[in-house]
This record gives C-alpha cells, sequence and structure tokens, in this order.
C-alpha cells in the first residue's frame, strides 16, 4: 500500500503546483511586490492548490508509514514528470520533444536508483508519530520563512551577489582550511557560468552527479559477477529495455544535430498555420 499512497501523493503535489501557478499567474502584481503575497492568498486556485499540497504531505506521511522509505521517496519524486500534463492542460504550457526526454530520463534516473541504491543502517519504516512531527515542524518553518524569502527577491542583485559570493568563499574554505577548494570553487563557477551561456541543460549533469557514484558500483559489480562479460547487461527484457533507452538518450543529441543537418530544422505547429 506504501507505493500505491505516494504515487496518490505525487500526483496531489503535481496538480496542487499547477494550480498554485495557474492561481500566481492571475495576479497583477510581481513577485517583488510587497502586495503579492496578499494577492495570492485571495486566489482560490492558489488556495486549492495549496490544500492539495497539504494533502500530498499527508498522503506521503501515510506512505512513508506503510513502505519503505526509498521506495517512497522515489516514487514521490515523480510529480515533476506527473506536473507536466496538467500544466499542459491548465495553464497551457508547451511540451516538446525536450521536455519529454528530459521526463523520461527522470523516470530512467528514477528506476535506476530504486534498482542500485541500497541504503544501510536506520530503518526503513519509521513510525508514522515521526513523520507527523517532521511534517508539522517543516509547515512551520515553510510559513515562517515565506516573508524573508519574498523580501529577500526585492533585493538588487547589485548587494545579494557579493553575498553569495562571500557565503560559497566561506563555505569553500572552512571545509578542509584549503586554498585548493578555493581554485576549485572558482572552477566551477566558471563552468557553471560557460555551460549557462551555451544552454546547456542543468538536469543531466545533477543526475549524473547523484546518480554516478551509484552506476559506476553497480557496473562494477555485474561485471565480476558476469566475469567480464557484457552480456549481463542484455540478459532478460527488462534490463535490455533499459540499456536500450540510456543508448538512446545518450546518442539523441547527436542524432538530432545529424538529422538537422540533412534534412533541415523541422518546422513547428505555429508556423506552418496560415
Amino acid at each position: 500500500m506504501g507505493p500505491a499512497f505516494a504515487f496518490i501523493a505525487a500526483c496531489a503535489f503535481a496538480l496542487g503546483t499547477v494550480l498554485q501557478q495557474k492561481g500566481t499567474l492571475g495576479t497583477t502584481s510581481g513577485s517583488g511586490d510587497s502586495h503579492w503575497l496578499i494577492q495570492i492568498l485571495h486566489e482560490p486556485v492558489w488556495l486549492a492548490g495549496l490544500l492539495l499540497q497539504a494533502a500530498g504531505w499527508v498522503l506521503q506521511a501515510v506512505a512513508l508509514a506503510k513502505g519503505p522509505l526509498m521506495v517512497v521517496q522515489a516514487i514521490t519524486t515523480l510529480n515533476l514528470v506527473i506536473a507536466l500534463p496538467f500544466g499542459a492542460w491548465l495553464t497551457h504550457q508547451h511540451i516538446d520533444r525536450r521536455v519529454v526526454l528530459g521526463a523520461l530520463a527522470a523516470v530512467v534516473g528514477i528506476v535506476v536508483f530504486l534498482s542500485v541504491g541500497s541504503p544501510h543502517g536506520g530503518t526503513t519504516h519509521p513510525s508514522a508519530r515521526t513523520w507527523w512531527i517532521t511534517c508539522l515542524v517543516t509547515l512551520v518553518l515553510v510559513l515562517a520563512t515565506v516573508p524573508l524569502f519574498a523580501a529577500i527577491l526585492r533585493i538588487p542583485f547589485t548587494i545579494i551577489g557579493p553575498v553569495i559570493i562571500a557565503v560559497c568563499v566561506i563555505g569553500a574554505y572552512t571545509v578542509a582550511n584549503a586554498t585548493f577548494d578555493l581554485a576549485l570553487m572558482l572552477g566551477f563557477g566558471v563552468l557553471g557560468y560557460l555551460l549557462k551561456k551555451l544552454d546547456y541543460p542543468i538536469a543531466p549533469l545533477v543526475l549524473a552527479m547523484v546518480l554516478g557514484d551509484k552506476a559506476e558500483d553497480a557496473f562494477r559489480q555485474s561485471l565480476i559477477m558476469s566475469h567480464g562479460s557484457l552480456s549481463i547487461f542484455w540478459s532478460n527484457g527488462l534490463v535490455a529495455t533499459m540499456m536500450a533507452l540510456a543508448i538512446l538518450l545518450a546518442l539523441w543529441p547527436g542524432i538530432s544535430a545529424l538529422r538537422r543537418r540533412l534534412f533541415g530544422p523541422s518546422k513547428s505547429i505555429a508556423s506552418i498555420r496560415p
């Protein structure tokens, strides 16, 4: 029953997020305006989304009381994917091929995580009381910090930018008191700037950082089990399907670039209409 409650919670989170976005789009003030929070609190659609978010928290707590932590949290993360059709329906968001491929990559990543992830220690079935206390503390912290975050949005970047840099420098140096960490921080900052300028999607990079070690360990263990034979990655239908999808996603950018070079850019439906 835990996975079922987790999936319903993911649907509640997804629909609630889209409804809150729809309610926010109905306001006349910008997010930096002091009256913005007052306006969204008077939007029935936004309040309905908030109620669905609260229902999602309750369903997630029930799921965590009935199922393993790793499975429940992984399924709940699917709300990012489930929100896409709701967004297309309620807020008329355009879902192109890149978004679909990104959603597919997220689903494959969750499946890989459930396949190779194996946390040790602690308990995978915490009590419902623990999760109710956690949800209550989280709700209080969120409600208490919303005005603070809204005020931060009104601070000019010329002020908040140096503060962010100072926090990054202090945090990087205090880990090991080494100047090499500062150089590493600056190098990754420059790399992030270049990736942003080149419109490089950040989601695959984050996914690789999160799942890279687990995938490498699982790859090494699989080769040890098969005595170095790669046939283990095609041993059954599920594994073969996942491998085929992974290879297709890895090669898709090159295939798309080659197709555009050979046949030219594809025309959108909007450009074909008279």
